[in-house]
């Protein structure tokens, strides 16, 4: 499964890495694999505040848990992590909802 995150650094991040720069993909990537992870691709943002968004492949308790690590850690804000859905699993989601549908009667 592969899973999105990403948020903004907190002034106190930015303080310390202008004062200590490090390798923020390398302690991404060590996160992840701890995890039996894989992490797929790592970016910085800029646009709406000096950031980072990192896409990687997880399984759903150790995705959570990493996201729980990266909370827990004080060094981003505005966090956003979702689970994506690849063009197959897509399609069976769709399947299953047609099988589904008539079981469920909305209130009124």
């Amino acid at each position: 499964m592969h899973w999105y995150l990403a948020g903004n650094y907190t002034s106190a991040a930015m303080k310390a890495l202008g004062e200590k720069p490090s390798d923020r993909h390398a302690a991404a990537t060590k996160l992840v694999t701890a995890g039996g992870g894989k992490l797929i691709s790592f970016y910085r943002t800029a646009a709406e505040g000096p950031g980072v968004l990192i896409i990687f492949e997880a399984d759903p308790i150790t995705a959570v848990a990493i996201n729980g690590i990266v909370v827990a850690g004080g060094a981003l804000t505005n966090i956003k992590f979702m689970r994506l859905w690849d063009d197959e699993e897509v399609k069976s989601i769709r399947k299953k909802r047609a099988e589904i549908e008539g079981a469920y009667k909305p209130p009124g």
